[in-house]
């Protein structure tokens, strides 16, 4: 499949919160304390703790997750079409709904990690109310691109 424009963009907006928040955290990591938040209860309080060097879980998932959506990207036939029978006939208009559907979701992950790392380098005040906030988007986001492949099937 031909790679697109807004596939190139997502790639290169990954790339720079990949390399981004990964610098931030080296340029940060001095004055981390050697406890970090790494849960939250309900009530947004931390309420689990680990030692500093635990923050590099963050950006090792980060990258696996980059890597791991981008050769997805390369294996369309597995995608999970929900139901969407693909055909000779459809093929060529529901490929590229995937891959960018694959693709946005790429982006708002790696955009969620960046959070959770700058979040972290900052004490871990924001994480519980950003994930909830973040949950809706990135569903909405799904739902946006099956709606538009059940369109064009």
């Amino acid at each position: 499949m031909k790679r697109t424009m807004l596939i190139n963009i997502i790639d290169i907006l990954c790339l720079i919160l990949l390399i981004g928040t990964t610098i931030y955290l080296l340029a940060h990591w001095s004055t981390l304390p050697n406890r970090i938040p790494v849960h939250w209860g309900w009530n947004g309080k931390a309420n689990g703790w680990a030692s500093r060097d635990y923050a590099w879980i963050h950006p090792a998932i980060m990258w696996g997750l980059f890597i791991l959506f981008s050769l997805a990207e390369c294996f369309p036939k597995l995608y999970n079409t929900g139901g969407i029978k693909i055909t000779d006939e459809n093929r060529d208009r529901l490929y590229p709904l995937m891959r960018n559907a694959l693709n946005t979701c790429k982006l708002l992950v790696m955009a969620l990690f960046a959070a959770l790392i700058v979040d972290v380098v900052h004490g871990g005040k924001i994480v519980p109310y950003f994930v909830a906030a973040f949950l809706p988007i990135l569903i909405a986001n799904v739902v946006f691109w099956w709606v538009k492949l059940f369109r064009n099937r």
